[in-house]
């Protein structure tokens, strides 16, 4: 059970007058209108600040609550003639999480400054600013709409302002604005189809090493509950993935918001909070979500090199190194005393490798010319996609440590084809051997597959070439000089461990998917994903145990494991739908509902409160209470006090409640309804179900 259901829950006083005395509202957050000046002067502009001191454990908003939340507005009255005052300016927020929502938030002492501007022509000795906040105040059980009033008279005199007691604290809460840092950093902004693309171009005194970076929205336009990927890419550049808020508009035309970056922007560290407000392209094509620096190839020649090394080691691969030797003797013995023949066969096993690569270049981008997602951040929000890696990952390595075999078939299908006449034999040698020593290629193919998927189309047939090119270079080396295969190792059981040792570099990738399925789903669906990962193990095993038995038990074996193999998929990927039809609550329709005998239950609710949102997603996922709700015909009715709706604060106060989460149950056997804590678990709503339901 989550840590706040560990917590007691605090009772509110209740007032006994003659008469309906209104709850006084507790307020934990103390605001002070305060100026950096003892004084105003005409012609000059000052900055004030709201000064707002939240008690501990609880929390207020930044312009962008996140994803429920309300933030501070401050409402002006009775401005003279001549006095103007600016926009707030936020500090930048802190990232408040609980139980996997999302908000931005301000703890303990915040300032919120704007500037206030006297005309040249003012004739008033002094001024009076009157202001009415309102603001939202929440700890990890409650949320609680904070209001109060603000005012400061300040005498207005010509000549310099004199600094006043809160000058210093104030320029020290400037330190905490978002910094513009466009001659450290260019930021370039382009829409894709499920969110946007921040690409961050280092320029003079940029750091090298940012750390991790969040984009808090100054707008609700980004999903603040999903996973913002953050990459440094060949040239030295940086791109940051972020998903299109199910609230955004269909055209978002520029991204503003603060980047944070938890080691500093500059090279000396600097300021980690960077302002930023930049057009969003509308029109980048795919291949820009990872660009390469113009000045410079060097860093996709480093790329170039490691395919190239890639592709070399996957010889030592047990499904391929065996079949070296044989396919050189098999290019000597084809070719006679002629040198020139040998090489020619070496030529064309060569490009039949490389047509095999090519060929998934091609299919490749053929998928990302259709319109599919292919960059890599953008398929790591998808669970689907993440699962998909994971099952396809988790089998590979149980494959490199022995629990099962695919791919040792390799070495006789390449002593066949070895032994086929003619060059043409050569070339379709080089494409089916490419084949089937797929399997054992994986972890050196995920990388490559992993930057050809965002890179432009040259450079990823390019990549490609490369790897292709490292698997059949050996071939190409012994067939101009046959005698350096004399040289080879021979095989034997150090292949066996080289290969299970590299299998651990699978399991790694497999936990880090893992996690990333962690950020992606409830807990409830998580647990079946686990479970999902284990019944592949399952089945990767049975294949692998009944493949040594004869031809009926390994048929049992491979059916049973294809049975599993489906149904570990099928819990893995089902998400089954739960859904309730809420009406929308009014005084009225209770008096209809309760003459019809109806069993009701109402949730006073707002779409800032986060404890409501958890209650949803912790009661309302239990089937046992939609079950009972759906036999007892119980009338779901939603008062949302996201507004503040003055009927339903009327509402509130006539229970002597003040705040929400606030759930009640009407019984058609009870005069009073059923009041229920702040903080719900399914069996407290069950009980009450059942009292509620009792004749």
């Amino acid at each position: 059970m989550r840590s706040a259901y560990t917590l007691l829950i605090c009772s509110l006083l209740w007032v006994a007058l003659t008469g309906f005395t209104r709850p006084t509202v507790p307020q934990h957050t103390q605001i002070e209108l305060v100026s950096a000046a003892e004084n105003l002067t005409p012609g000059s502009t000052t900055w004030l600040a709201l000064k707002m001191k939240v008690d501990a454990g609880w929390h207020i908003y930044w312009v962008n609550p996140g994803e429920f939340g309300e933030r501070v507005k401050i409402g002006w009255s009775n401005l003279p003639p001549g006095i103007t005052i600016g926009d707030l300016r936020w500090p930048a927020p802190h990232l408040y999480e609980q139980s996997g929502i999302i908000n931005y938030v301000f703890t303990g002492e915040t300032f919120l400054l704007f500037p206030v501007t006297v005309g040249k022509d003012f004739q008033s000795d002094t001024v009076t600013l009157q202001g009415h906040v309102t603001w939202l105040e929440c700890d990890e059980k409650e949320c609680v709409p904070g209001k109060g009033n603000i005012s400061l008279t300040l005498p207005v005199k010509p000549g310099a302002s004199t600094p006043s007691k809160w000058a210093a604290t104030l320029e020290k809460a400037q330190t905490h604005w978002p910094q513009d840092l466009s001659q450290n950093w260019e930021v370039d902004a382009h829409a894709t189809d499920n969110g946007f693309i921040l690409t961050l171009i280092p320029q003079e005194n940029a750091t090298a090493d940012p750390g991790e970076v969040y984009f808090f929205s100054r707008e609700p336009v980004i999903a603040p509950a999903e996973p913002q990927v953050f990459e440094k890419n060949p040239g030295g550049t940086y791109t940051l993935s972020l998903v299109r808020s199910e609230y955004a508009p269909d055209k978002v035309d520029r991204l503003a918001g603060v980047l944070d970056a938890k080691n500093g922007w500059l090279s000396e560290g600097g300021p980690t909070a960077m302002a930023v407000n930049t057009s969003v392209d509308q029109d980048a094509p795919i291949a820009a979500t990872i660009p390469t620096s113009p000045s410079s190839t060097m860093p996709f020649a480093t790329l170039l090199g490691f395919a190239f090394l890639g592709g070399l080691i996957l010889n030592l691969m047990p499904c391929v190194f065996p079949v070296l030797g044989l396919k050189i003797m098999s290019f000597v013995k084809q070719g006679g005393e002629s040198r020139g023949r040998i090489f020619a066969h070496g030529v064309l096993y060569t490009a039949g490798v490389m047509l095999s690569f090519w060929v998934l270049a091609a299919v490749l981008l053929s998928l990302r010319a259709g319109g599919e997602q292919l960059g890599w951040g953008f398929q790591l929000q998808s669970t689907g996609f993440v699962l998909a890696m994971t099952v396809v990952l988790l089998a590979f390595g149980l494959n490199m440590s022995g629990v099962f075999e695919v791919g040792m078939s390799a070495v006789g299908v390449g002593s066949n084809l070895t032994a086929k006449p003619g060059l043409t034999g050569s070339f379709f040698s080089g494409v089916l051997a490419t084949l089937v020593a797929t399997p054992c290629a994986a972890p050196f193919l995920a990388p490559a597959l992993g930057a050809a998927l965002a890179l432009p189309t040259t450079e990823s047939v390019l990549l490609f070439t490369a790897i292709g090119f490292g698997l059949s270079s050996p071939y190409l080396l012994f067939s101009l000089v046959p005698q350096l295969a004399k040289m080879l190792p021979r095989p034997g059981a150090w292949m066996d461990s080289f290969k299970k040792w590299l299998s651990f570099l699978l399991y790694a990738t497999v936990a880090y998917l893992v996690w990333i399925l962690a950020g992606l789903v409830d807990s409830e669906r998580f647990l079946n994903l686990l479970i999902s990962l284990v019944g592949v193990a399952l089945a990767c095993w049975l294949y692998g145990h009944y493949g040594a038995f004869g031809r009926k038990l390994r048929g049992l074996g491979i059916a049973g494991a294809a049975i599993v193999l489906a149904g570990s998929l099928a819990v893995g990927y089902y998400n089954p739908p739960k859904t309730l039809e809420w009406q929308k609550w009014s005084p009225e329709l209770v008096e209809k509902l309760r003459k019809e005998k109806r069993i009701i239950y109402v949730d006073f609710t707002a779409r800032w409160c986060t404890t409501c949102q958890l209650n949803k997603r912790v009661v309302f996922g239990s089937d046992e209470v939609l079950d009972t709700m759906k036999d007892d015909n119980v009338a779901l009715l939603k008062a949302d006090w996201t507004s503040q709706d003055p009927t339903i604060t009327n509402a509130l106060s006539s229970f002597g409640k003040s705040a929400v989460p606030f759930n009640i149950i009407y019984s058609p056997h009870l005069e009073k309804p059923i009041e229920l804590p702040s903080l719900l678990t399914p069996d407290i709503v069950l009980k009450a179900l059942d009292k509620a339901a009792a004749q």
